[in-house]
């Protein structure tokens, strides 16, 4: 793994993916989800990322979603037609994604994500947003949704960027297992697992900067007013800022 990859645990020691203390977590926050998503600059992120998604994904595609959550990503997918299998290996996201979108025909499932055998070789696309840098064993479980792709299928996958000046010195909460990537330790990470990427492309340049606090419900006015101006101008600052300097990193990488 690349040097600038980093780990970080609740005690400093490997945990195994079933670990009690890393499903409270979850289970924890699970029933915020949606009203966390619901913040200006998680909002931004769903939009940048719903319109790549639509670029990138052909219509009535098979479609695996892995470390789902509660499904923000499921919207554009839904206009595509495609055919949605979503998989979480908490419980309590899983339900939280189900109540969100009853009704509509999409396969949920409680699974591993270091663990896809009964899905090998039947996806057209495996999208795995934001979720990468909480599996205990990121390079298996990229093998593993690698090998859940058709010969020429397509792998998205999002991950929070440790060079970024916000991770610097980040201690993550207890019982809660992190990894980071930067664009060339994520890169490697898809080759190893015998898929070609593309160049790596960044979300959030600046936003991510700023006190939480304005983020947030009750933000004061000029807070609010400075935040909205910021989120404005991320268009043209990804255009011009290479992703070494966003918060996440987007990896497209193809099955041969």
């Amino acid at each position: 793994m690349d040097p600038q990859a980093t780990t970080a645990t609740r005690d400093g020691a490997p945990t195994d993916s079933k670990d009690a203390k890393d499903r409270a977590y979850y289970a924890r926050i699970a029933k915020d989800y949606f009203r966390r998503q619901d913040q200006p600059i998680q909002r931004l992120s769903t939009r940048i990322e719903s319109s790549w998604l639509r670029e990138q994904i052909r219509p009535g595609s098979r479609v695996l979603l892995v470390g789902v959550g509660g499904g923000r990503e499921i919207g554009p997918l839904l206009d595509l037609e495609c055919q949605i299998t979503a998989i979480d290996y908490s419980p309590e996201m899983v339900e939280v994604g189900r109540v969100h979108w009853e009704g509509r025909p999409i396969e949920w499932a409680v699974a591993d994500a270091h663990q896809l055998a009964e899905y090998a070789d039947r996806f057209d696309v495996v999208l795995c947003l934001a979720a990468l840098n909480y599996f205990v064993e990121p390079g298996k479980a990229m093998e593993a949704m690698a090998s859940s792709l058709v010969s020429g299928g397509r792998l998205i996958v999002s991950s929070i960027n440790g060079s970024h000046r916000t991770e610097h010195g980040y201690t993550a909460p207890a019982g809660h297992h992190r990894t980071l990537f930067n664009p060339k330790s994520l890169t490697r990470l898809a080759e190893d697992a015998g898929l070609r990427p593309e160049p790596i492309r960044g979300i959030r340049i600046l936003t991510d900067c700023l006190p939480v606090a304005w983020n947030r419900p009750g933000a004061k006015r000029l807070q609010s007013t400075a935040l909205r101006a910021i989120l404005l101008i991320e268009p043209l600052l990804r255009r011009i800022v290479s992703p070494e300097h966003a918060k996440f990193l987007w990896l497209i990488a193809t099955r041969p």
